[in-house]
């Protein structure tokens, strides 16, 4: 059995199949609608729009920086090119007593500013592209957050429209039933898919028979269109209304008249017991314990008390240990107002 519940909460707008039906894994069988999913997610997309045009825009400016930068940088280089020629010249000219060493000199200093300015300029457009990854890593960085966010939005637009996810048979829709105009939350069952191939049958059985039950035994059960062979899959640790839940798988394929919800009775079997002398079980009395009963004597029309010692019980039948012998007929019912009485007196109806 597959189990169908909202991821969003929304309001019922379809219920495309009815039930009893057989869907494909992807037959949609409920259509929610909710507003603010829709809204959210239109926003979304707005602010993922304007972070991709944001983050365009950044690249432009910063390689409109970046060439004005490279573009100073090269000017400077030039310049200290030409001034490095200009010191070489002074320093000749001096040597040969043609120029003043003041005139050298300044060629000299302006040669030493050239090659400051050309190092800050370098140093500017390396700080300039190191701030310009950091800034494109930061927008990338936005823009993939809000891709998630609109990837999730868009996720949640399509749960509202629920679709069967196996093939089977739809069993139900909705705990309790669905309606069109019913708001679900989220979480909230929405449809049960079942196999026919797969369906389990499900056994009430009283808290005092339960404690023998172990998964793997041995089990018979009636679908009312015939009595199929068993084992017990699974147990319920929850005790409701005074009976455990006892689940049962079938060994072959169920009669097809067999429908999921389809009420069942079963037999679990605890154990095979050959030649074991047992009767109905008594109205009063417990396993392993004593019991007074009345056994009929015969052609007399009257019963007499005697003391059974019960074996093993089930819910229908209970094991003789001693007390009675094959062939005896005894009052089951109960008798309990003249159990004190040695003998009672039977009257024809």
């Amino acid at each position: 059995m597959l189990l169908r519940v909202a991821a969003v909460g929304g309001r019922v707008e379809a219920l495309p199949v009815t039930l009893g039906h057989t869907v494909a894994d992807t037959t949609e069988i409920v259509r929610l609608s909710n507003p603010d999913v829709a809204l959210a997610a239109l926003q979304t997309h707005q602010q993922l729009i304007q972070a991709r045009a944001a983050l365009a825009q950044l690249r432009t400016r910063q390689l409109i920086d970046r060439t004005s930068q490279q573009s100073v940088l090269a000017q400077v280089q030039t310049q200290r090119l030409d001034a490095e020629r200009t010191a070489l010249v002074a320093d000749s000219l001096n040597r040969r007593g043609l120029s003043s060493r003041n005139e050298a000199a300044a060629a000299h200093d302006r040669l030493r500013e050239m090659e400051l300015r050309t190092r800050f300029e370098g140093e500017r457009l390396d700080a300039m592209r190191k701030g310009n990854r950091e800034q494109l890593a930061f927008g990338a960085q936005q823009v993939e957050t809000l891709e998630r966010i609109e990837a999730e939005q868009r996720r949640r637009i399509a749960s509202l429209r629920v679709g069967a996810g196996q093939e089977g048979i739809l069993q139900s829709l909705g705990a309790p039933r669905l309606e069109l105009g019913a708001w679900v939350n989220s979480g909230a069952e929405l449809a049960r898919i079942v196999k026919p191939g797969r369906l389990r049958a499900q056994l009430r059985i009283p808290e005092a028979q339960a404690k023998d039950v172990i998964v793997g035994l041995a089990a018979e059960v009636d679908t009312h269109d015939g009595v199929v062979p068993g084992r017990v899959a699974g147990i319920d640790p929850a005790l409701r209304n005074g009976a455990i839940t006892v689940e049962i798988a079938f060994d072959r394929t169920l009669p097809t008249g067999a429908r999921p919800d389809g009420g069942v009775e079963g037999v679990i079997i605890l154990e095979r017991l050959p030649r074991l002398t047992h009767l109905g079980r008594p109205a009063y009395g417990r396993a392993g314990g004593t019991v007074r009963l009345f056994r009929i004597v015969p052609n007399s029309g009257r019963a007499e008390r005697v003391d059974v010692q019960l074996g093993r019980t089930t819910s229908t039948r209970a094991e003789i240990i001693s007390g009675l012998a094959v062939g005896d007929s005894v009052v089951i019912s109960d008798m309990s107002p003249y159990i004190t009485e040695t003998s009672i007196r039977l009257k024809t109806p």
